[in-house]
Parts: C-alpha cells; structure tokens; sequence
C-alpha cells in the first residue's frame, strides 16, 4: 500500500445536495482531470476512516473583472456520502504521495 501524505486540514466545510465540500481549495494542475479517490480522514480524536473523495474543477462566478483564472477556477475536495458531523473541522485528509504530487504541491 502507497505512503499517506496529509492532503489538507479541514478549515472549514459546506453541505451541499452532492455531499461535503471542505476548505482549503487548490489551484487547479495543468491537464486535471477530476476524479475520485479512495482517502483517509483523521478525525481530530485520532480515528481514522477511510472514504471515497471527489476531486473536481469547479468554477466561481466572481464578479470583479480583474479576478485571475486560478481564482476563478479552484480544485475542490468533497466527500459524497459525509456531512459536517462525521468530518468536523480540524480533521486532516490523507492521500497517497502519487495524488497530491498530481496536485502539484511545493
């Protein structure tokens, strides 16, 4: 099994008709492609459970001209099958190396 990486922490999150969406974003790699992915959430009493994750390009209608493509265009991470409930804030969201490399992290 792949090395796990932190993802992100849950800053904040949204329920939505098509699940959970969670805070932060990310700017959206050259050639994307949305997916999902099977990832770990560690809930901030240390357990862990595995969930399928939804990687997908979506687009924010920004009203101020000036505002770039990467603002206008942001990677979001959501969670079909969750509420606010079973992924409380301060939870971390662990991937395989080989998925936030095609994220392109620093």
């Amino acid at each position: 099994m792949e090395e796990l990486v932190e993802l992100l922490t849950v800053a904040e999150h949204f329920q939505l008709n098509n699940g959970l969406v969670v805070v932060p974003d990310f700017s959206v790699p050259d050639g994307w492609r949305n997916r999902s992915e099977n990832v770990t959430i560690v809930l901030p009493d240390g357990k862990r459970r595995t969930v399928k994750a939804s990687l997908a390009a979506v687009h924010f209608r920004i009203p101020d001209p000036a505002a770039s493509l990467d603002k206008r265009w942001r990677l979001m991470v959501s969670f079909p099958t969750m509420t606010k409930e079973t992924v409380p804030i301060g939870s971390k969201v662990m991937v395989p190396v080989s998925l936030r490399s095609a994220i392109q992290f620093p």
